[in-house]
């Protein structure tokens, strides 16, 4: 059975952040999520808090989610770990947080994406 996979504006906000300077990684991320719709207790993944909310590891990316019997929303957590800079030092992309930019009502506060 397939779930309905639901972004909120701020988890949309925060992966497209990281577009620029990792655009493989997002993808990667981004497909890794697509697949929650079928299984949404994947490998790799772990409960957070409770059975139903999961923490998920996709290369440097930890994407925190919510699962229903009819869906997985994507919830306001996409962080990226540690990444070197050209000097091999250790860096941390920063993250914006808030309404998704031009909107102005509760009902843009959600994405969804259907699995094609």
């Amino acid at each position: 059975m397939s779930r309905q996979v639901i972004w909120e504006a701020r988890a949309i906000d925060q992966a497209a952040g990281f577009l620029r300077d990792d655009p493989d990684g997002v993808r990667e991320m981004l497909d890794a999520v697509a697949r929650l719709s079928d299984e949404p207790r994947p490998a790799g993944s772990f409960p957070y808090g409770s059975p139903d909310r999961r923490r998920l590891r996709v290369g440097r990316y930890r994407v925190m989610y919510d699962t229903t019997p009819e869906t997985v929303s994507v919830g306001t957590s996409v962080a990226a770990g540690p990444k070197a800079n050209n000097k091999g030092i250790p860096q941390i992309d920063g993250l914006e947080l808030g309404r998704r930019a031009g909107t102005t009502d509760a009902s843009a506060d959600s994405r969804t994406l259907s699995k094609g």
